[in-house]
């Protein structure tokens, strides 16, 4: 009788609309609080209203409970759920930045090898099997893998924790006018700071994911198959930069410490730069035979994409890893990089900058 009830609701129209076009949870809820309440009781000579009533009454009563049980036992805020959340994008945006600029230098050096995205897929464990190996170990040990056991995938698996907490934010934003506990963050009669204090937030949640976008480009990058013309000072250099981000990115903040990794970044900063512009001038004097080989390679590429007969995909781009052949030379695919890591510093000291910010609005309200 409920299902039907509830079938045929669904299948109610007025005029040529469906009173009810989704069957959501509350929409079923309460047509099932209406079963219950009225139709066990269908031939009971008292007022079926009043057994309804009871109904109601229980699930406020035991809504009221469990919110103050929640407040009384864990008093935490959505605020504070969302600062939390973005205190942890930060880190990870640091740890992720850190980890690609350890692999880039480590691949380029050839001190690793680094699977292909394809090979990726194709060798991943059974998750019975994955959870018996990291079961032998504990966490501290888990989080510093070394590059050859796993650390190679860390960008793609930060990327994957920073969409998941992106989207939890994303629910728990429009909750925040709702927070009981905003009241630590407003004035008597002004809501200017704490609306200021989402918003910070809300830029510091989308300065991590595009540091964390920029981070699975140069991922796919390092697992490409592209040739690169980098000197063992610049390698090194990479692994600084990694160092200095992580550290600049680290929370609790030491302003000290944080600061002087800031300033640090800032000569990696112009050093990049100077080295981009080296390379551009490097790129610009392609020589003829060079060119020649790059017109040959997307000629091919060509004739290939718009013939109707098979060829194998290896002989081409072995597991979908590079760029049709000297479609680009080692010159252009290093410049390339070199902007990206760039990228990836202003981004971070950019989102350092806005933390900052979002720390010093919250200790002048605590002051208050």
């Amino acid at each position: 009788m409920n299902f039907l009830i509830i079938f045929l609701a669904g299948q109610c129209k007025v005029g040529r609309q469906k009173v009810i076009k989704k069957f959501a949870y509350a929409t079923i809820l309460c047509v099932l609080t209406f079963c219950i309440c009225i139709l066990p009781f269908s031939q009971d000579a008292n007022p079926k209203w009043e057994r309804a009533l009871y109904r109601v009454l229980n699930v406020v009563i035991g809504c009221g409970v469990g919110a103050l049980g929640s407040i009384v036992i864990v008093p935490k805020s959505t605020t504070d759920v969302l600062h939390t959340k973005a205190a942890r994008q930060v880190v990870m945006a640091g740890e992720a930045a850190d980890a690609i600029m350890q692999v880039s230098s480590d691949f380029f050096a050839g001190r690793i090898e680094v699977n292909g995205l394809a090979d990726e897929l194709l060798n991943t464990p059974l998750e019975s099997e994955l959870r018996w190996k990291l079961g032998g170990s504990n966490a501290s040990s888990r989080s510093t893998m070394s590059s050859q056991e796993g650390a190679t995938d860390v960008a793609l698996k930060k990327y994957e924790d920073a969409i998941a907490d992106w989207r939890i934010s994303k629910m728990l934003f429009p909750l925040t006018k709702y927070d009981p506990f905003k009241i630590k963050l407003r004035e008597s009669n002004d809501d200017e700071v704490s609306d200021a204090f989402h918003t910070e937030i809300a830029r510091t949640l989308a300065r991590c994911l595009r540091i964390q976008t920029t981070i699975v480009v140069m991922d796919g990058m390092v697992r490409s198959d592209a040739d690169y013309s980098f000197k063992p000072e610049q390698l090194m250099s990479f692994s600084e930069t990694g160092q200095l981000i992580k550290q600049m990115l680290k929370l609790p903040m030491d302003k000290k410490a944080n600061d002087q990794a800031a300033r640090k970044l800032f000569h990696k900063l112009e050093e990049t730069r100077e080295e981009i512009q080296n390379m551009s001038t490097k790129v610009s004097e392609i020589e003829e035979q060079e060119d020649a080989d790059r017109l040959e390679g997307l000629e091919g590429f060509r004739r290939e994409l718009l013939s109707d007969v098979s060829y194998s995909i290896r002989s081409t781009d072995d597991y979908g890893r590079g760029i049709p052949l000297n479609a680009t030379g080692r010159h252009d695919n290093t410049l390339f990089f070199l902007q990206l890591v760039e990228h990836l510093i202003l981004r971070s000291m950019r989102l350092y900058q806005a933390w900052t910010h979002v720390v010093s609005i919250e200790s002048e309200h605590q002051k208050k």
